[in-house]
């Protein structure tokens, strides 16, 4: 007998990104957290990690075109953020 596998509710965002590697947190003015969460050591500190496809460091509320889901990521779509962590020059053809 196999188990079905059940997918977990993401953020169409660089958390849920295959692409993404988890660093830290970090001050941010646009955190979206109002209170302290399980994944948020403060209200005004959010999860930040490295991009593998950009080679930059992203916040993981932030959206991009070359997004790809985890295998196990049911991604639902989320507002972007104001302004991202570094600028990045996103791909203008996919």
């Amino acid at each position: 007998m196999t188990i079905p596998r059940t997918k977990i509710g993401m953020p169409k965002a660089c958390i849920s990104c295959t692409r993404y590697e988890h660093l830290g947190y970090d001050k941010d003015e646009h955190c979206p957290f109002p209170k302290p969460f399980a994944s948020s050591p403060q209200p005004t500190k959010t999860p930040y990690g490295l991009c593998g496809l950009h080679d930059a460091e992203v916040f993981a509320t932030q959206l991009c075109s070359n997004y790809q889901p985890e295998p196990d990521a049911a991604p639902y779509t989320v507002e972007n953020r104001p302004s991202p962590r570094i600028p990045i020059q996103q791909d203008l053809v996919t």
